[in-house]
Order: structure tokens, then sequence, then C-alpha cells
């Protein structure tokens, strides 16, 4: 579950900048997600792999139409947002 945690925080955090533009660098962070650098990062590999976040280096990062849909479809997600809120 703790893999759906991260996932949830970070597609969450990437749909926020959608709204409120901003910096990867000061909302998707290990301390801000709540995991280590490494996993943060296996983690955005795997994103990045399934076509639900796109972007060449951090900087430019960004959600996709296919991460959207998977933050607000996927049964995983839906019970990390209620454990969330």
């Amino acid at each position: 579950m703790r893999d759906f945690r991260v996932i949830y925080r970070v597609l969450k955090a990437y749909k926020g900048m959608l709204h409120d533009g901003g910096s990867p660098f000061d909302k998707v962070t290990p301390d801000s997600i709540g995991t280590t650098r490494l996993h943060l990062a296996n983690i955005t590999d795997l994103l990045k792999e399934a076509k639900l976040i796109s972007g060449a280096s951090p900087s430019n990062t960004s959600i996709t139409l296919a991460g959207l849909e998977y933050l607000v479809s996927n049964e995983q997600m839906r019970i990390v947002a209620n454990e969330e809120n």
C-alpha cells in the first residue's frame, strides 16, 4: 500500500501544478511526498513508463491525461484518497 500512497501523492502534486503552477522542486520532494529519494525516483520512473506523467527532466515533468484519469478512476487511488482525507 505504501507504493500506492506515494503514487497518489505524486500524481496529486502534479495535478495541483496544473492549477497553481509552481515548480516540481517544491511540490515533488521526498519530504513532501513522505518517502525516500530512491523510492521517489523509482516511482517516478514507473509513472513515466506507464505514461501517467511525462517530461525529460524534473523541471518540466507534468501529469498526462492518462495520469488524471488514473488518479480519479483507479480503485487503489480512491482507497488512498479516502485514507488521506
